[in-house]
């Protein structure tokens, strides 16, 4: 919100496998924001190129992942940047507003677009609601729903974050209170 962008404006996350990720993630969620998924492994100028190409207004990532790409491309974009620290999250240096036009093909309501395999080209963003989220992942889900693993080990989240696999071994864990390692 302090950025300036459109409460309905995509927010591009390159989330790590970390616990600043996940916080992060759980407050894009509450806030209701529409989330476009980015593979954060991968050089500083791929990642810049992928984030021209998918049309959000704000980049949410590593403070690591703030490369001199990323950055110069965020600028000529007039997009923000909020890096991510274990110990929180602030503005890259310079990256604290949005002045570019908000995506006109923004969803009206919140969505989820998690990136295809890319076996037919490059990976395509694939748009999933919140209220299918919720079926899925959270009422849908036997394991979770039901308390099986109330006092099980924590889960260890070794699929990564940016794919269908690891949000669906984070997401459901996250709500049902289960530790994640």
């Amino acid at each position: 919100r302090q950025s300036g962008a459109e409460g309905r404006a995509p927010i591009a996350f390159a989330p790590r496998n970390r616990p600043s990720a996940l916080a992060a993630l759980l407050g894009l969620i509450a806030g209701r924001r529409s989330i476009r998924m980015m593979q954060v492994y991968q050089s500083g100028e791929a990642l810049a190129r992928n984030f021209a190409r998918i049309g959000a207004s704000v980049l949410v990532a590593a403070q690591e992942d703030f490369s001199p790409e990323v950055v110069q491309q965020l600028r000529e974009l007039g997009c923000a940047g909020i890096a991510l620290t274990e110990q929180g999250a602030d503005f890259a240096a310079g990256l604290d507003r949005v002045t570019g036009p908000a995506d006109p093909a923004s969803p009206a309501s919140p969505t989820f677009e998690m990136l295809t395999s890319g076996t037919t080209g490059a990976a395509k963003l694939w748009p999933l609601t919140y209220e299918l989220l919720e079926r899925r992942f959270v009422h849908g889900n036997s394991v979770f729903g039901e308390g099986a693993l109330a006092n099980a080990p924590p889960i260890l989240l070794c699929y990564p974050l940016c794919n269908i696999s690891g949000l669906y071994s984070a997401v459901p864990a996250m709500v049902s209170g289960i530790p994640i390692v």
